[in-house]
């Protein structure tokens, strides 16, 4: 038999698949979903997810309150959500920078509302995923009194 025998090809393929699944092919998939607060959209922010491998992955809310986080380990794990001031970071950005530059205004997007203080905490929030392969959507529909301006 040659080398490009079928055979050859077979064991190349037996070989090669367990390879693959070894080295994690597969082991991560992607989260979305949208994040609202009594049913309306959170316009800014973060959501951040403490995985199985105990590594945190996040990503940024739009003013829709959609978000994406990519390469999240499947398996068990905890969420949190944060919506801090804006017009607070963007004052507190401003002040650490020195430069020549101007200085970034300080001003809330329409749509910004504060959201309670504890979804920003992954042991008190209350919210879990499992994650699995492929795409999972996960909205977030958080319930409360909005927090203090």
């Amino acid at each position: 038999m040659t080398p490009f025998s079928k055979p050859s090809v077979r064991l190349r393929g037996l070989i090669l698949v367990p390879l693959l699944v070894a080295l994690g092919c597969g082991r991560t998939a992607e989260v979305t979903g949208k994040a609202t607060l009594n049913g309306k959209p959170i316009a800014s922010g973060s959501v951040t997810i403490l995985a199985a491998d105990s590594m945190t992955y996040s990503g940024q809310l739009n003013e829709q309150g959609e978000y994406q986080i990519f390469d999240v380990p499947r398996g068990s794990a905890k969420v949190s959500v944060a919506s801090p001031d804006p017009s607070k970071l963007a004052a507190g950005m401003s002040a650490v920078k020195k430069s020549k530059t101007p200085a970034v205004p300080a001003s809330t997007p329409a749509g910004w509302f504060p959201i309670p203080a504890h979804y920003a905490d992954f042991a008190t929030s209350g919210l879990r995923l499992e994650v699995q392969g492929g795409v999972n959507n996960f909205d977030i529909p958080l319930v409360g009194p909005p927090a203090k301006k």
